[in-house]
């Protein structure tokens, strides 16, 4: 386009139109599915999440009874970090012929792993097995905050919990993280 230049972009008597519609794709499995989806989201899905401001793959994994590992397999383009998660966008949040695992529960028990250390539960996604020191994350709770209490570095922190994502953005409340290791 030049500077200074005038274009016509209508013609006299004529009204532009809009069209808004949301395209509906359907698949070789027989599933309607939405558009626009998240890239490279798996084919055999039969259950959608539009993802909006303020949504995180650990609350949308959270709300639709899915671990993030879960979550990442449905939809690998949103990476272990979690910020490959397109706005607007469908998500994968269910699969043919699979029931959602819930993720959390209030009701807290202990498991003694192989390396004599009591483990409470439920843990962060993909957390070490060999945790010796834990924290309980409340929904309020920020990685910031575990890492100044604990005078941890934030890459130790998501190497025990890689979960919790590599800026740690996918920090799940009420569960318990690891924040010390058996050397």
């Amino acid at each position: 386009m030049w500077a200074n230049v005038y274009v016509c972009v209508s013609v006299i008597g004529s009204e532009p139109s809009t069209t808004t519609t949301q395209a509906l794709t359907t698949t070789g499995n027989g599933i309607a599915t939405p558009s626009p989806t998240q890239p490279e989201m798996i084919t055999d899905c039969n259950k959608f999440y539009f993802v909006k401001s303020g949504d995180t793959c650990a609350s949308i994994a959270s709300a639709n009874n899915l671990s993030q590992t879960q979550f990442r397999n449905y939809n690998p383009s949103v990476g272990t970090d979690c910020k490959g998660l397109w706005l607007d966008a469908y998500v994968c949040v269910g699969r043919i012929g699979t029931t959602p695992t819930p993720t959390t529960t209030m009701q807290t028990t202990t498991t003694k792993a192989g390396n004599g250390v009591t483990t409470p539960t439920p843990t962060q996604d993909g957390m070490v097995t060999n945790c010796n020191k834990f924290h309980f994350v409340s929904t309020t709770t920020t990685c910031q905050s575990i890492l100044d209490t604990y005078k941890i570095t934030l890459a130790q922190f998501t190497k025990w919990n890689p979960g919790a994502g590599s800026g740690c953005n996918s920090l799940w409340g009420n569960t318990y993280a690891c924040v010390g290791v058996i050397s």
